[in-house]
């Protein structure tokens, strides 16, 4: 029996990280965790089974020091051994509110209209079914405008190969499969010439990313892909290479039904394409981490 013990992620509060707790201990068996848990003073309660992925005790940071001094070992956040204990209940069906979803195409049109006129005329809705993760470009390119479907240009056919190496996908065909994940805009028109959308643009349609978000179910995990999204996630510019890869739990300004969520911010498929291959690793590397992250959070809200 091997026992692993990780720590819990930064949470960002007034802009300053810091550190929330322990970590989770979890094992490769249930009765000998127990067991190992028992000797250095776990409480019962603090044990997470029914409903959870990964079966584990909640730990306190000195918790965590004595586990790791009686033979815990230490693993990344994310990080699930081979062996560990897994247990799989499942999930509801997540339901989306395609009433809602109207109203989300009707204030981007009405937007469209009377405050965008130099934008494409072609509205690019998101898409997506059973969605736990809500995945969030820029705006469409010139494939998306055409084809009327978000992240079907060269970077969007990327990004769905990076979206199956997190395992957003029913199936193992990311050019035509369906995603359990939401996939949509900040911008749900093409800008001329391939534009990035000014910051009035992104500040004038956040709130309809709020409702879009309420409508598909409200996602635990929010992934806003390049600096854009992460624009009209935090509704100010921060650098997206500087938190690209770290997952952080914001309270946001938008709505106290937000607080708490997971913002995973990435790096724009297309910045990888010109990077070379380090940033490529880079890259491949945050998607699988983001897949243990959904494989642990799909349970836990």
């Amino acid at each position: 029996m091997t026992v692993y013990i990780d720590q819990y992620p930064k949470w960002i509060v007034a802009d300053k990280p810091k550190w929330i707790g322990g970590g989770h201990l979890f094992g490769t068996d249930l009765a000998e965790l127990h067991l190992f848990a028992n000797s250095i003073g776990l409480k019962h309660e603090w044990f997470q089974g029914q409903g959870h992925i990964w079966p584990h005790y909640d730990l306190t940071a000195s918790k965590r020091t004595k586990a790791i001094h009686f033979g815990a070992i230490p693993v990344q956040t994310g990080e699930i051994p081979e062996g560990v204990i897994r247990q799989m209940p499942k999930p509801e069906k997540i339901s989306i509110d395609h009433d809602a979803l109207d109203q989300v195409w009707q204030g981007h049109v009405h937007w469209r209209i009377h405050e965008a006129d130099d934008l494409s005329l072609n509205y690019v809705p998101g898409e997506g079914d059973n969605p736990r993760v809500m995945l969030i470009g820029e705006a469409p390119g010139a494939q998306e405008d055409l084809k009327r479907r978000p992240f079907v240009g060269d970077s969007g056919l990327v990004l769905r190969e990076l979206m199956t190496i997190a395992g957003l996908f029913t199936g193992f065909t990311p050019h035509f499969g369906e995603a359990n994940c939401w996939l949509t805009n900040v911008v749900k028109f093409r800008p001329p010439g391939n534009r990035i959308p000014t910051m009035v643009e992104i500040m004038n349609v956040r709130h309809l990313l709020l409702e879009e978000w309420k409508a598909v179910g409200k996602p635990f995990i929010i992934v806003p892909v390049g600096g854009v999204a992460l624009t009209a996630i935090f509704g100010r510019k921060i650098s997206i290479l500087k938190v690209a890869g770290k997952p952080s739990y914001h309270k946001s300004n938008y709505d106290n039904r937000l607080q708490n969520m997971t913002v995973y911010p990435m790096i724009h498929p297309s910045y990888g394409l010109r990077g070379g291959k380090q940033i490529q690793d880079l890259i491949e590397h945050d998607w699988e981490q983001l897949g243990h992250k959904v494989n642990r959070s799909s349970h836990e809200r």
